[in-house]
């Protein structure tokens, strides 16, 4: 099973001064041959449109995604709560702003 990672962002600068943006990005793992490598497949803008890898080229939509995909991409936060994923393999959603993952094993809970 591929690891899959929401990572939540906010005030990711986006462009020059000022320009933020905050939503949610789904990492995934890159697959064989890239061990602990992972990509953005897609990215939920809070209050905005929600992002796909797949839009067609030289669309607005299509070049905000790319831009934001290859700053999550080179983040450490990011890199560093996918890396805790694959590790211990389970959906988790990691808040940059609380630097803490989330998951029915670090919070108790038990599945059936």
């Amino acid at each position: 099973m591929a690891t899959e990672v929401q990572y939540e962002f906010q005030d990711l600068r986006l462009a020059g001064e000022g320009i933020l943006g905050n939503g949610t990005a789904i990492l995934v793992d890159a697959g064989p041959g890239y061990e602990g490598e992972f990509f953005v497949s897609e990215v939920r803008l809070d209050k905005g449109p929600t992002l796909r890898r797949h839009h067609a080229c030289n669309t607005f939509h299509a070049m905000l995604f790319e831009h934001i995909a290859g700053i999550i991409e080179a983040d450490r936060d990011a890199d560093a709560a996918f890396q805790d994923a694959d590790d211990y393999p389970a959906t988790k959603i990691y808040s940059s702003l609380q630097h803490s993952t989330m998951d029915a094993r670090t919070q108790g809970l038990r599945h059936g």
